[in-house]
Parts: C-alpha cells; structure tokens; sequence
C-alpha cells in the first residue's frame, strides 16, 4: 500500500507539492528529492511533537533500517522520495559554518510506512531506508553526465546576493542567497584542474529541492563558478 504524506506550508497554508514541482530537475542529476527534513535521533520511535522540541542526530541513516522522519511543508510525498541527511551541527547552523561535515551528508532514498503525526507545517513519519548515499560517494554511484547546464546555479545578471564559499579538503560549497528569500546552494569535488558538481540545491521562503550527480564542469563552466566565488572565506 502506497502512503501518501501531504503537508501544508505553515501559517501560509500553502498546497503541497512535490519537490522540483515548480521547475525541471536538473538533466545532470541522477537523483532529486527534499531538503525539508529533520532526522532525530535513531532510537526516536514515536511523534516528537511533545513540547520539549527534537534535536536532530549525527547517525547517518542506514540501509535496511527503520527511522523517524520529520518532513516540513508544503511537501506532497506519495510513495518512495528521496530526501537530504546532514549531521547535527549542519542541520541547526547550516554548511558555511560547519564544512568539515560535508563528507557526512547523504541523499537518502525512503519508503513512507505510517504517519506517525500531521499538523500545518510538518509531519513525523515511519519510513524504512532503501538506499543511502554519502556525497563523497555520488561520483561512484552515478555515471558522469555532461547533460544540462549549471547555470541556474548562478546569480542574476546584476542581481545584490550574499555569496558563500567554504573548503572541506577537495569539497567546496558555494551558496547565494537575496535578501534570504531564495538562494542556490552547490558541492563540487575539486582538484588537478577539473571541477566535478556532486551537489545542487534551490530554495525559497518555504521551499528546498535537492539534487545529486555526477557533473564535470566544462572550462567555461568553471571559470563561471570562479569568477562568482573567487574565493573561500
């Protein structure tokens, strides 16, 4: 039996819908899913809606395993998904302040098994884990694809952004954001003069879709990157 998890936007009320509803998924990517989950702790096994709040886990899920999940709206989830793990620290503070985290985030494939509760804005779902595969693993799991463009990563011509860019060893994030509305988010592997994108992600006010692959980047694609991020820090 499918399950279908449907979740309002809170206060807003807005529809649900899918991730990468509002535009195509990345020809590249070689799987596509949510950013708007929370993973408790492992040994959480009913609805943390009880008042003291849910602190998230740095236990990368595994495959074969059951786990509590925590899907934010608007999101309309019927069936299998896929969705974003990041550990702890990542999940409260966000990537630019935590980069040595980056080799632990995942795009984590799921089955929904039973909502465990719903209201506005969330949810607290049983899912099992089907497949689990780290960022630093993207390159092995994915063949590469020179398909599609990363331009959408860029900013508008002339747009005012805030730029981010920060290094774990080869992996560098790089994110804008305006005026905290909307924003990109990317993950490239990075060495010998050649720039692979592993990660790229779009959000707005109450929306965040998540994509992994295998993207080599042509000269010209990152000399565009550079030329954004010039440097880290």
């Amino acid at each position: 039996m499918t399950v279908i998890v449907s979740v309002t936007g809170a206060g807003c009320g807005c529809a649900p819908r899918r991730a990468w509803s509002a535009s195509p998924v990345p020809a590249w990517a070689g799987a596509a899913g949510t950013a708007l989950v929370r993973w408790p702790d492992a040994d959480c096994t009913g609805s943390p809606y009880d008042g003291r709040g849910v602190a998230p886990t740095d236990r990368m899920p595994v495959a074969g395993e059951q786990r509590m999940l925590g899907l934010d709206g608007p999101l309309l989830v019927e069936g299998q998904f896929w969705c974003l793990f990041t550990p702890a620290a990542t999940a409260v503070n966000g990537t630019p302040d935590h980069p040595d985290e980056l080799p632990q985030h995942a795009l984590v494939r799921c089955t929904p098994l039973a909502v465990a509760d719903a209201r506005p804005g969330g949810a607290w779902v049983r899912v099992a884990v089907e497949e689990v595969v780290p960022l630093t693993e993207a390159q092995k799991r994915w063949a590469p694809s020179s398909a599609g463009s990363v331009a959408d990563l860029l900013p508008p011509e002339g747009a005012g952004v805030d730029r981010t860019s920060v290094r774990c060893g080869a992996l560098r994030y790089v994110e804008w954001s305006a005026q905290g509305d909307l924003g990109r988010r990317a993950v490239f592997r990075e060495g010998d003069g050649r720039s692979v994108l592993l990660m790229y992600a779009e959000w707005s006010f109450d929306e965040e879709d998540v994509a992994f692959g295998h993207r080599p980047l042509s000269a010209a694609e990152t000399a565009a990157v550079q030329a954004c991020w010039p440097s880290e820090g």
